[in-house]
């Protein structure tokens, strides 16, 4: 919406001609109701909420029809929290308090959709509720997503309650909280603590998910990281190396770079490529990637590639530049695509290390898209790098792939060279004029990123097309 707007706004700042929008299509609805169910119902339900909130009286009669299937009626309630609004949930709220257990239990799963913390109480009462068992699961998703501190007794609950599943919603859902910045109470800690011996491995997953995200670490997180560090799931290895490294546990983490399991590996990169790690978590990162030895296939060269994204703006570093060589003199076999990325990350080390476009302009991508190349480029312009200078911008938006030259238009808007910021507006009114909508989107999206004075960016692009 945000992004429309601004189209709208800067072609008319622009005095260019509106094109023809069309009118947007229904989203794709999540969670549809089984194919049994009777098509005119589902198609009324999709037009209903296409329309936003003057849609939710129609789902509302929907809820209520008799001889509704439960899944098409669940599927309206659920459309209604999608929507979201102040009138959506007092409908929620409503239906909280209904004689029908069914719709009780929709309700609960609506307001962790759309609901806040003002609901939590009320949704917590479900918990209880004898005609509700079969939704604990969406009580503990819900009160993940708006529940609060005052709630912690019956994730406790469902923590030492022996049922695997409870145990693995209660993990997740203080996983959200973590994100969320709720701390965790001791007696919370110790629950998860006991479940991390858990023998099912989507309980443990669940449970390193929320060590790995707790908000204010505790004191015996560590251990238990360590040893879930070690256990025999692959996720759960990954979820503990996430939460080692947030921690600064870099020995464990770079230790997880040798870890059979290939997502391990990404979330090690990860880990020991942050702000925090340093040049220290780079060098690391570089010399396991320097003695790399394979084929740069799908899944194995996944954490090499995600080492290359990671590594290559910091070419400057000797451990980084030194892995970079070495992977250039090097003549692997691989899947094309993985080759084409790997050929251009390297030549954006190159000309970051040397100043000079010319490799990466000229890096032979294969099939890698074109669009990611384009993202490459932009960073360059963007950042202002001496190697992407006015002459070569100007060469980019005029003469580059035409389907990246809005985006590399939009890029030099935002970089901090005089010159190449007003080669930007001076391209960006033309694109403006031109009428396609497509490119103004990019446009508009570059200007969105220029703060706090949004207005001042139109205005300037505005005077550019005047003249």
């Amino acid at each position: 919406m945000r992004t429309a707007a601004y189209v709208g706004l800067v072609m008319w700042a622009a005095g260019c001609a509106s094109p023809a929008v069309k009118p947007p299509k229904a989203e794709v609805v999540s969670n549809p109701p089984r194919p049994d169910a009777p098509l005119e119902l589902r198609v009324e339900i999709a037009r209903a909420q296409a329309q936003g909130p003057s849609g939710i009286p129609a789902l509302a009669r929907i809820v209520h029809r008799s001889g509704v299937p439960p899944e098409v009626r669940d599927r309206a309630v659920l459309g209604i929290a999608e929507i979201g609004g102040a009138e959506a949930v007092t409908f929620l709220r409503g239906l909280l308090s209904s004689k029908d257990a069914a719709l009780r239990g929709a309700a609960v799963r609506g307001l962790g959709i759309t609901g806040s913390a003002q609901d939590a109480a009320a949704v917590a009462l479900a918990w209880d509720d004898p005609a509700l068992q079969d939704f604990r699961e969406d009580v503990l998703f819900t009160l993940g997503r708006i529940g609060t501190e005052a709630q912690a007794g019956i994730l406790v609950s469902a923590l030492l309650s022996g049922r695997a599943e409870l145990i693995a919603a209660a993990g997740r859902a203080l996983a959200l909280w973590g994100r969320r910045e709720i701390r965790l109470a001791p007696r919370v800690r110790q629950a998860l603590a006991q479940a991390a011996r858990h023998e099912a491995a989507v309980v443990r997953r669940a449970v390193a998910m929320a060590f790995a995200t707790a908000f204010e670490p505790g004191e015996t997180d560590l251990d238990l990281l360590v040893a879930l560090a070690k256990d025999a799931d692959g996720e759960v290895r990954m979820q503990a190396v996430r939460g080692l490294a947030r921690r600064g546990a870099t020995r464990e983490v770079e230790a997880a770079l040798e870890d059979p399991d290939w997502r391990v590996r990404v979330e090690a990169v990860r880990g020991l490529s942050t702000r925090e790690a340093g040049a220290a978590g780079r060098a690391a990162v570089a010399r396991w990637l320097e003695g790399l030895k394979g084929p740069w296939e799908a899944p194995w060269a996944h954490p090499a590639l995600e080492a290359l994204r990671r590594l290559w703006p910091y070419a400057g570093e000797e451990a980084v530049w030194k892995a970079i060589e070495a992977l250039e003199a090097a003549s692997p076999a691989g899947d094309p695509l993985a080759l084409g990325e790997r050929a251009c990350l390297l030549a954006a080390a190159r000309v970051r290390h040397e100043g000079d476009a010319a490799p990466l302009l000229s890096c032979r991508r294969g099939p890698w898209p074109e669009r990611a190349f384009g993202a490459l480029l932009a960073a360059f312009i963007e950042k202002g790098s001496p190697a992407f200078g006015p002459k070569a911008v100007r060469r980019l938006v005029d003469e580059g792939p035409p389907r990246l030259r809005a985006a590399l238009t939009g890029a030099a808007i935002l970089s901090p060279d005089p010159e190449v910021r007003a080669l930007g507006l001076e391209r960006a009114a033309a694109v403006l004029r031109g009428g396609d909508l497509l490119s103004a989107v990019e446009i508009a999206d570059a200007i969105a990123r220029i703060a706090p004075d949004e207005s001042g960016a139109i205005r300037a692009i505005a005077s550019a097309t005047v003249s």
